[in-house]
């Protein structure tokens, strides 16, 4: 095992080599208790592949006082953390999507690390999620829904998670 992986460190460059060339990839993190979406960031360049979009959706997502001042300010009529994702997608998929999201970066309900001005032509996802020890609620109402609508989307979604080496001992 532990020649393999010298053999990847040593070649990682090597072997991913124009693996993305033209390709834009989205980047949706569902944790914010730690962020390695530089990470995934470097890959898809080091590919040659561009970031379409780096999106961290925080704990205030969740938030019901939130949802009302989300709603108050843009004039929706979101109930829940699932309509919230919902609107997140949906303003992704419009050439405005900056104006929208920032009002849910205000309320501290996601944070944007990036958004390219060839966004909309975003054809996979890479979705960065967190350990197993997060409730299976969030993978329902957030994952999930993410999931889905990148898959009607006719997008490629890609899941990472980020396993803490205590979880392993």
């Amino acid at each position: 095992m532990q020649k393999i992986v010298n053999y990847l460190n040593e070649n990682y460059l090597v072997l991913i080599k124009d693996q993305l060339q033209g390709k834009n990839v989205g980047i949706i993190s569902t944790t914010e208790n730690y962020d390695y979406t530089q990470d995934i960031s470097k890959t898809i360049t080091d590919a040659n592949g561009s970031v379409a979009y780096d999106i961290i959706l925080k704990s205030g997502l969740t938030n019901k006082d939130k949802i009302k001042e989300l709603n108050s300010a843009l004039q929706l009529q979101l109930k829940t953390e699932k309509d919230v994702v919902n609107y997140i997608m949906s303003c992704l998929k419009e050439e405005n999507a900056m104006d929208k999201l920032q009002q849910l970066e205000k309320l501290e309900m996601i944070k944007i690390n990036y958004l390219s001005d060839n966004y909309l032509d975003c054809s996979q996802v890479v979705m960065a999620s967190g350990d197993t020890n997060e409730s299976s609620d969030k993978f329902t109402n957030i994952d999930k829904t993410i999931i889905d609508k990148l898959k009607e989307d006719g997008k490629y979604v890609i899941g990472t998670q980020k396993v803490m080496l205590n979880s392993l001992i």
